[in-house]
């Protein structure tokens, strides 16, 4: 007899000789059938109650996996950024889903200067989280003594991410280092949104100088330079922000995100963040983003 659930072959019962009290074998009845065939019934949903209760088990066990997953994550991502010399600096992420894969950090250095950097890896959830975890402690164990050559710092992460990638994840990466004794921000853009320059002059933008860490190996990137002023503003941003979607599948753009920089020069860098935040929310209203956002501002302090 055929154990079914929905459709689907779970087993069979099978019924052995039908023996009747003189010891002789009978043949199955059609109520025999039926008998049976009540038997096969409660044997598939008792199956498939062992089987939903298994998957829950297990979906629990995920979902635990995942909190802590996120957990560890938030200890990753700043909870505020540090004061220094000569800029003001704030920033933020959202994650599409419970754990994201952009990363951004503010790195005070020894000799007054900063660094600075936002990053974005490909793919999404756990797998994209791990990465994002390697290039945090790459960049906490490179930056500190390593600021001062970001090509070369830049090299080293790319060989560590492509051998510890065997799945060829990669990460687009903007890095840079405020200079206030020489009033430059100095920085590599490896396959990133291009940073965007706010001045008296207008927006500059800054574009990528080389391929996403992780991708290829011995690939180098250019390193470039720029003179600010106080009142300067340089504003990092991942693609969550540019191409988040709105009901009509308009993206939020570079035009935008430029109109909220210039017209923000005036404000505080995180009054700024938090106004692209809620103009991205505002123009997504109502439609699932499918990946992260994040922004990070550095405004160069006015001197005193």
């Amino acid at each position: 007899m055929p154990i079914l659930a929905d459709g689907r072959w779970l087993g069979v019962l099978v019924l052995a000789d039908k023996e009747n009290r003189a010891g002789s074998i009978d043949d199955f009845t059609e109520a025999d059938e039926r008998v049976a065939s009540l038997f096969a019934n409660q044997a598939a949903i008792a199956l498939e109650n062992a089987r939903l209760h298994r998957e829950a088990v297990e979906k629990e066990k995920m979902e635990r996996e995942m909190e802590l997953a996120a957990s560890i994550q938030k200890t990753i991502l700043p909870e505020a950024l540090p004061d220094v010399p000569g800029l003001l600096v704030a920033g933020g992420n959202r994650p599409a889903k419970q754990i994201g894969g952009d990363y951004f950090d503010v790195y005070p250095l020894a000799d007054g200067r900063t660094a600075l950097c936002v990053a974005d890896v490909s793919g999404k959830g756990v797998p994209a989280a791990l990465l994002v975890s390697t290039v945090h402690a790459c960049l906490h164990l490179l930056v500190p003594n390593n600021a001062s050559d970001l090509p070369g710092l830049v090299a080293r992460v790319n060989r560590h991410l492509v051998g510890f990638s065997s799945t060829r994840k990669f990460a687009t990466l903007f890095i840079a280092v405020f200079d206030p004794a020489k009033g430059t921000f100095t920085y590599v853009n490896a396959g990133h949104n291009p940073g965007l320059w706010v001045s008296p002059g207008g927006v500059t933008l800054l574009p990528s100088g080389g391929v996403p860490v992780g991708m290829m190996p011995g690939v180098t990137h250019k390193q470039a330079s720029i003179l600010v002023a106080p009142g300067d503003t340089l504003l990092l941003y991942s693609d969550g922000i540019t191409e988040a979607l709105n009901g009509a599948d308009e993206e939020f753009g570079m035009e935008r995100l430029t109109a909220l920089a210039v017209d923000g020069r005036e404000q505080p860098p995180a009054e700024l963040c938090h106004r692209i935040f809620s103009a991205v929310s505002d123009f997504t209203t109502g439609v699932a983003q499918y990946d992260d956002q994040t922004v990070l501002i550095a405004r160069v302090a006015a001197t005193s």
